[in-house]
């Protein structure tokens, strides 16, 4: 599923699973989204031979970066079952804003692929994301972090987001906050981190 430009949308149900890259897709000016009780499994190529795809990513949200009008923000994803997909469980690209996570379960992402820390249950890339809450979520059994927030451009952070009651188990590491600015992270179970550390900003 591939959504474009779009202002209010609900995406309630169902199953996204097998396909060549994400099991959904929000990209470019998404707002007010809200996703609830999906099963998003089994999606990317896997790495076979020599050959790394790198792709594949359960849920997946690619802003428009300084473009305002193609900016994605608003979208929240509730109650979910997002595992064994290629590279990420999520993936928010560039400024997505306001991004709300709560009681999903999230859990063997990033099997198929060689990437190491870009492989992870819940991924914030590049920089720009603010004001997320990310709340209640069972996440377990990722390549790499549960959940990583980092940043690539050194004038970019993510500010103001919010990391509560999750439990993390048996990842490779657990909250990894690079580029971020006034974060909360708090009453948090991490455990079994098999590469990093349990909680790391810098």
């Amino acid at each position: 599923v591939q959504i474009v430009r779009t202002n209010g949308l609900t995406i309630s149900g169902g199953e996204y699973h097998d396909n060549k890259q994400s099991g959904i897709f929000l990209e470019r000016g998404v707002i007010n989204a809200f996703i609830d009780s999906v099963k998003v499994y089994g999606n990317g190529l896997p790495s076979t031979g020599n050959t790394n795809t790198n792709v594949g990513v359960g849920i997946r949200v690619y802003d428009g970066g300084s473009n305002v009008n193609q900016q994605s923000k608003k979208i929240t994803i509730t109650n979910s079952k997002i595992h064994s997909n290629n590279v990420h469980g999520l993936e928010f690209s560039l400024n997505a804003d306001s991004i709300h996570i709560f009681r999903n379960e999230i859990y063997n992402n990033g099997k198929g692929t060689s990437i190491g820390s870009q492989a992870c249950g819940i991924a914030f890339q590049v920089g720009g994301s603010d004001n997320c809450i990310v709340a209640e979520n069972n996440i377990y059994d990722n390549l790499d972090a549960g959940i990583y927030m980092y940043r690539l451009d050194p004038n970019s952070s993510h500010t103001g987001n919010i990391f509560h009651k999750n439990t993390l188990d048996n990842n490779g590491g657990g909250i990894i906050l690079f580029g971020a600015k006034n974060s909360i992270v708090s009453e948090n179970t991490v455990l079994n981190t098999t590469i990093k550390d349990g909680v790391l900003g810098w």
